[in-house]
């Protein structure tokens, strides 16, 4: 009769550990489903996560319009920020002189936004905006391949929150248009300078001549 209960004791502490194991597990999962669907509105939303406020915090919002570009910025105090922005010469990598920059850039979060479109005169022109306020025009460049006609842009990265220091260039979009070469050839930027639009964030003591 002990050896009964016994037995009965063993299996009833078998059975709750297995009932605690398994909420365990119904739980992870509801936790694991709750974190992929808020990450999955972050993205949607372009919702800023400021988690260091020493460094710069970048995310893009996803506009679905050709050819424009929105990101979420958020700058820390202490220092004066630009924007940069360039439509031709455009290398793999690195930035020009900061002499067509724009300011209006405040500490704290900030919107900034870049569009190409035709102008008044039915030319191609890059527009940036802060915090919907246009700050910026240059002309697009449409020789020789007039890129604006045939894309829609590249989509930008930051699809979450990224962090950076702020005391160097923050790359916000190096879209490089591609060049038609030879029957059969996909199309690609060329080695050198190339046509598109480079927008990036800078310390305005950055300035380089």
């Amino acid at each position: 009769m002990r050896r009964f209960q016994f037995s009965l004791r063993k299996l009833l502490l078998v059975i709750a550990a297995g009932l605690v194991v398994v909420s365990h597990v119904f739980t992870s999962l509801k936790l694991r489903k709750a974190e992929q669907e808020l990450h999955d509105l972050r993205i949607e939303q372009g919702i800023l996560v400021v988690e260091d406020a020493s460094k710069i915090q970048v995310v893009r919002v996803d506009l679905q319009q050709p050819m424009t570009w929105r990101w979420r910025v958020y700058l820390p105090p202490g220092r004066s920020y630009v924007v940069g922005q360039q439509t031709s010469g455009i290398l793999p990598d690195g930035f020009p002189p900061l002499g067509s920059s724009i300011g209006g850039l405040r500490p704290g979060e900030n919107t900034v936004t870049a569009k190409v479109q035709r102008n008044e005169r039915s030319e191609w022109a890059l527009l940036v905006y802060v915090n919907d306020t246009v700050m910026m025009k240059a002309d697009v460049p449409n020789a020789p391949n007039r890129w604006p006609e045939r894309s829609s842009g590249a989509r930008s990265r930051f699809a979450v929150s990224e962090s950076f220091d702020p005391s160097q260039p923050t790359e916000l979009l190096r879209y490089r248009a591609s060049v038609a070469g030879a029957p059969g050839i996909t199309p690609e930027p060329p080695p050198g300078g190339a046509d598109g639009v480079l927008i990036w964030l800078d310390d305005e003591k950055n300035q380089r001549y």
